[in-house]
């Protein structure tokens, strides 16, 4: 599926000419040129990109799907609203026919494994992994295939056989069970390659994991998964999370447009979004998806490419 959605004005028709911008200007403290709102420097990247015959891809996947909820209601009302495809990583383990049905009608939204249970089995001593060397590669593997069997099995053409590691982090020696098991690609954040695999990433997650001001109550959201199964309900209540300023994000894409790059991820989490994050992405939303340069791709025809 290939969403693109055409416009009849680019947000550049009712400007002034783009300005020469550099990497650097963008990458300042602020996260904008002095006198250039991070916004309008997205613009201009973008009028750049267009004048050079360069097109941009973007592509948005939202991670630890379980059951419907009206967190997950509102990312895909504003994704379907938008025209913009959806890449949902669900996690097998705690999701079943209520979530299918809701996904079903809409053909924008594909759905991915986020590993099995998102348990983590790594000591206190290491960072949080599911799918790390911590236990015999033939059980990590036999739990990827069953989740991906189970998803299959509930999603139908909807899934696809991407591998989103829980934490963005898997271990290198699971990687050549991948293909054997169904799996086709791999989807972490930033720079992470295997060779032996290819590599679907996101590089601009909103969501601010080191800020205090998350409404914790106690319990963090990455532990959430790993005592008992809380309904989303219960899990959005508890784990609000604080977002990235909006103008840190826009210059991340800026500068990746800056630099040439020909496909961007956008990482969210619906179940944990303040209203500043909703209000990012309705940001984005509104200055690309008509931007003739732009086309927001689905995950599985980056599969298929």
């Amino acid at each position: 599926m290939n969403n693109r959605v055409a416009g009849t004005q680019s947000p550049q028709d009712a400007r002034p000419a783009s300005l020469p911008l550099q990497a650097t200007d963008i990458r300042s403290t602020s996260g904008q040129r002095r006198g250039v709102s991070a916004t309008d420097a997205l613009s201009d990247a973008l009028q750049q990109r267009q004048d050079a015959g360069k097109p941009v891809r973007l592509w948005l996947r939202d991670d630890d799907a379980v059951e419907p909820s009206e967190a997950l209601d509102h990312l895909l009302g504003m994704t379907q609203a938008h025209g913009v495809p959806v890449t949902l990583a669900v996690i097998p383990a705690f999701s079943g026919e209520a979530l299918a049905q809701r996904l079903r009608p809409l053909s924008h939204v594909d759905v991915a494994v986020h590993g099995w249970s998102h348990v983590n089995h790594a000591p206190a001593t290491e960072k949080k992994q599911e799918l790390g060397a911590h236990r015999p590669l033939e059980e990590v593997g036999a739990e990827l295939q069953r989740g991906l069997q189970h998803l299959q099995q509930w999603h139908g053409r909807q899934c696809v056989p991407l591998l989103v590691p829980p934490w963005n982090r898997v271990s290198a020696s699971l990687i050549p069970l991948l293909p054997p098991i169904g799996f086709r690609a791999v989807s972490t954040f930033a720079d992470i390659r295997f060779e032996s695999i290819p590599m679907i990433n996101t590089q601009v997650d909103i969501i601010d994991w080191k800020a205090d001001r998350g409404r914790s109550y106690g319990r963090s959201y990455e532990s959430s998964y790993e005592s008992s199964y809380e309904s989303s309900h219960e899990r959005s209540r508890n784990d609000i999370r604080a977002s990235r300023p909006a103008d840190d994000l826009f210059a991340d894409i800026t500068a990746r447009l800056l630099a040439g790059c020909e496909l961007t991820g956008v990482l969210t989490h619906h179940l944990v979004h303040e209203p500043q994050a909703w209000d990012f992405l309705e940001q984005l939303f509104e200055l690309t998806v008509s931007h003739p340069v732009v086309e927001w791709t689905a995950v599985r025809d980056l599969l298929s490419a």
